[in-house]
């Protein structure tokens, strides 16, 4: 039994199980169902109260299951399914289940080796970038996809042609500030010597605009 994250005054999530927590794959947030997750309420007027439990069921593949961001403004929680690489999103006050992404590049099977490539919310968006170099931009309520960075001509490539074996850049987010998000290049165990031409990128996280870029690793 372990608790996912709690908002002061609102709400707890957490789960039974082995999710979030696996003995089996060394990372502590991966797991394969079945297993449960609750919402218990720390509002005044309700505190302690369960508000939902969900129980879910071994998947066909045996498909692990990455715990995900949890957005108390958007009101939802996500979980990634690693082989398959969508991700689900739920609803935070009933444990529904809302939507399920399109499927990202291949390359991001690998979301699960590191933090930096864990989705995240902000701004009412879902964001997620990993080893594919493909920023994906979705409504974090509905899983619409908004828009993609990477895969485009120039001012929106993140191609890397024979310097790397990704096709392009493993692009990770690193922030958000300012209506803007900031990502970077790194491998979990890059050789020698460093990959030319990675780059720092500043986006507009409405829009998926490329603002600036600069020469870095990492």
């Amino acid at each position: 039994q372990s608790i996912w994250t709690a908002f002061l005054d609102d709400v707890l999530l957490g789960g039974n199980g082995t999710m979030p927590f696996s003995a089996t794959t060394g990372h502590p947030y991966t797991g394969q169902p079945p297993f449960t997750l609750w919402a218990i309420s720390l509002k005044p007027e309700s505190r302690g109260q369960l508000m939902w439990m969900k129980y879910f069921d071994s998947m066909p593949g045996n498909v692990t299951l990455l715990r995900g961001p949890v957005d108390a403004e958007s009101r939802v929680f996500v979980i990634t399914q690693k082989e398959t690489i969508i991700m689900d999103g739920y609803d935070l006050d009933t444990g529904k289940y809302l939507y399920t992404t399109n499927r990202q590049t291949d390359f991001d099977y690998y979301i699960s080796g590191s933090v930096a490539s864990w989705p995240k919310i902000a701004y009412g968006n879902l964001y997620s970038s990993a080893y594919g170099g493909i920023v994906y931009c979705y409504d974090a309520k509905t899983g619409d996809l908004k828009w993609t960075y990477g895969n485009g001509d120039e001012g929106n490539s993140t191609s890397s042609g024979v310097e790397t074996v990704w096709g392009r850049y493993p692009t990770f987010i690193g922030a958000f500030a300012d209506g803007k998000l900031y990502t970077y290049v790194i491998e979990h165990s890059p050789n020698t010597p460093i990959y030319k031409g990675a780059r720092f990128r500043c986006i507009n996280a409405t829009s998926g605009e490329e603002i600036w870029t600069l020469l870095g690793f990492g």
